[in-house]
């Protein structure tokens, strides 16, 4: 009888502590969340979208683009070569686009993207990045998601988690 409890007590104790990890596992594809209604395109370095000037650090902290005028300002100042890179260009009247740059390491990574409002005009967009593995490619990538028209009073927070996994 009292190992039957101690069985149910520490069955119960695992039962709560295992929770479901908001993080992917290596199997899993890139997932995007929440209010994100789509992406203009993962701008990498090795695709060759940006030379010479690519400059993620400018999108380490985040940034919010509200209109047409300031995405084309952006990829002029990304040195963006458009013949190369072609992007599909949201509706600004109803679309806002929220841009965040990444570093990664592992054989491989998956990202888990999410916008999600926290208040009445407060929002965060947060990537949770699995790196894979032990191998040691650098990977520096700028996500740019789409979401709903929000206000230029909104406040963004931006955010970035790692977890590595073999």
């Amino acid at each position: 009888m009292k190992s039957t409890i101690y069985l149910l007590f520490f069955s119960l104790l695992l039962l709560i502590s295992c929770s479901k990890s908001d993080f992917l596992s290596c199997d899993d594809e890139d997932r995007d969340t929440g209010l994100i209604r789509g992406q203009i395109f993962d701008f990498q370095h090795r695709q060759g979208c940006f030379y010479p000037d690519f400059k993620p650090d400018l999108f380490s902290e985040g940034m919010v683009v509200q209109n047409l005028e300031s995405m084309e300002a952006l990829m002029i100042t990304l040195g963006l070569d458009q013949t190369l890179c072609l992007w599909d260009q949201p509706d600004f009247e109803e679309k806002t686009v929220l841009v965040l740059s990444t570093g990664a390491t592992g054989c491989d990574r998956v990202y888990h993207r999410d916008v999600s409002r926290t208040g009445v005009n407060t929002y965060e967009f947060s990537i949770k990045i699995t790196e894979c593995g032990g191998c040691e490619p650098w990977e520096q990538l700028i996500h740019w998601v789409i979401i709903d028209k929000i206000d230029e009073e909104s406040e963004v927070t931006f955010s970035v988690e790692k977890k590595m996994r073999q």
